[in-house]
């Protein structure tokens, strides 16, 4: 088990089984030991019964020189190395290639998808025989029922967030607790809408859409939880992916092709155990999300107060001390409210437009061309389809960037819907999708935290009676605002900022956990690892 992200690790395997068969191929160094950087190379030794010839040496450079991996590959010849050198490989590496390695298709290069084999414990199975596909849930028709929509589950996120309460009137899903809920439909399935339902009363039935498949463990055979990250699991949606049926852009994975996917099977004490390993990582990813919300609620709550409510103000205005406020702070606040164009607001404060305040940038998108999810170029967004809670997923780049986002600036969604609210985590480039943007004296959070607060003027834009919602430039520069003085955004600043800054270290948490799940979950799975192999690195990180 080595530091890598799956995809290029699978590009590695495809070209050592078409460059090197028959090799042992390991892998030593920092990505091994779980200390690599995202730029760090990744160290490997061939080891054979003979030397490479220089034919095979230069072939197998060129092969990861012309690959899309993001990272460089220094391949060493067991043969060719000093004894010192081999005794320091040897204290610590993982085999990548056993020596028994099938030669891949000579044409493509290749290895199979789907291809599961019996190792000397797990038998292969076909899915249909050891977890219930569409399993019989009774609800009666016309009653009123927990109801979840497709729109309302989250690409990549075991849990139900949202949901509503809806008649029961024949079809579409129906669960309870313990199912997982496999999108069917593209593009929900290539998007990751998997989610598993455990927020159900005792013996409550759910309903929701027509395009999910309920997958439900059978008892004694397969885990209910390890079914979900089954489902999980790339070979499976690969698998459903290729089976899909029907017209362009309304293609669906049939229940019946999912059935014949094949793969090896664990004892359920070993799915067990599999299963609670990849929760707890996806435990503490929600954690920090609650906490993380937890967060941004109390910071929002402290902008309302200070730049929408004139709290401070009005505690003056009455002979009172503010709420939670020193007297110094409260002292930068005036004891009179005025008039003005916005309605009352604090003496001395005056109103302006973005482009007086705010620096803008309105993104415009590079050629299509040049998109590509093989991290070459710059991390690159379109529009709100990218964002997140707080920061957007980084999953597309682009190697001519036309527009930028600098670390830090918020990121406004300027088209169908207009207002969502992200931030930018690094510098990045950004499409016509979005905006970003950042108060002229710097400030971050308040940059971000004013922008929320006018999500009720940009949804204004979403109903102008175009079929997609947008706001032009010059509608967003000439948006009015409110101008404290530059010594409250500060105060504010400083007291927020550490907040922030909290809600991105657990950002940044998260997204390594999410990593290390996602490198696990296939190698756990299939049997490449096991659980006391994986509590090792999960103890080493």
């Amino acid at each position: 088990m080595i530091d890598l992200n799956p995809k290029h690790f699978e590009t590695v395997q495809h070209i050592l089984a078409k460059h090197v068969p028959g090799y042992e191929v390991r892998a030593f160094g920092s990505r091994v030991k779980w200390t690599a950087k995202d730029y760090s190379d990744l160290d490997l030794a061939v080891v054979g019964s003979k030397p490479l010839t220089l034919r095979q040496t230069g072939q197998l450079a060129e092969a990861f020189e012309e690959s899309n991996l993001p990272i460089r590959v220094d391949i060493l010849d067991w043969h060719r190395i000093s004894e010192e050198f081999k005794k320091i490989i040897t204290e610590e590496y993982e085999v990548i290639q056993g020596p028994e390695t099938v030669t891949a298709n000579e044409e493509s290069g290749t290895i199979p998808k789907n291809s599961a084999t019996k190792n000397n414990r797990w038998d292969v199975v076909k899915l249909g025989d050891v977890v219930q596909i569409n399993p019989r849930r009774t609800l009666p028709k016309k009653e009123t029922a927990f109801h979840l929509a497709m729109q309302d589950v989250e690409g990549y996120r075991r849990e139900i967030t949202a949901h509503s309460s809806k008649e029961f009137r024949g079809s579409g899903a129906r669960f309870q607790n313990g199912d997982t809920l496999l999108a069917r439909i593209t593009p929900c399935l290539e998007n990751g809408k998997t989610v598993y339902v455990d927020c159900l009363k005792p013996n409550q039935i759910g309903h929701g859409s027509t395009e999910f498949i309920v997958l439900s463990g059978i008892e004694d055979k397969t885990d209910n939880l390890f079914v979900y990250y089954l489902a999980r699991d790339p070979s499976l949606r690969t698998f459903a992916i290729h089976s899909m049926q029907g017209s362009t852009g309304r293609q669906r994975v049939d229940a019946d092709s999912l059935r014949l996917f094949e793969f090896s099977l664990p004892p359920i004490e070993e799915q067990c155990r599999i299963a609670h390993i990849l929760s707890t990582l996806d435990d503490k990813i929600e954690l920090n999300r609650q906490m993380n919300e937890t967060l941004e609620a109390t910071a929002r709550a402290i902008f309302k107060s200070w730049f929408v409510n004139f709290d401070p103000v009005k505690a003056n205005v009455e002979g009172r001390k503010p709420p939670c406020m020193d007297a110094e702070t409260a002292a930068l606040f005036p004891s009179v409210l005025q008039d003005s164009r916005l309605g009352e607001v604090p003496e001395g404060w005056k109103v302006a437009t973005i482009d007086e305040d705010f620096n803008l940038v309105m993104g415009q998108s590079p050629p299509g061309s040049t998109y590509n999810e093989d991290e070459e170029g710059m991390l690159f967004y379109q529009g709100r389809r990218d964002f997140g809670f707080r920061y957007p997923t980084q999953r597309v780049y682009c190697t001519a960037p036309k527009r930028f986002a600098g670390k830090g600036d918020t990121l406004v969604s300027v088209r169908a819907p207009v207002g969502d609210i992200n931030m930018a985590s690094e510098k990045c480039s950004i499409g016509r999708g979005v905006a970003a943007i950042r108060h002229k004296t710097r400030s971050r959070s308040y940059t971000y935290y004013t922008m929320q607060s006018l999500q009720e003027v940009f949804s204004r834009y979403e109903a102008e009676g175009t079929v997609f919602g947008s706001i032009n430039k010059t509608d967003f520069q000439t948006l009015p605002c409110l101008r404290p003085p530059d010594e409250i955004v500060e105060v504010f600043e400083r007291l927020v900022f550490p907040l922030d800054q909290t809600i991105e270290n657990n950002e940044n948490e998260s997204r390594t956990l999410a990593h290390t799940r996602d490198t696990l979950l296939p190698k756990l799975l299939s049997g490449e690892i096991r659980v006391n192999e994986a509590n090792e690195i999960l103890e080493r990180t």
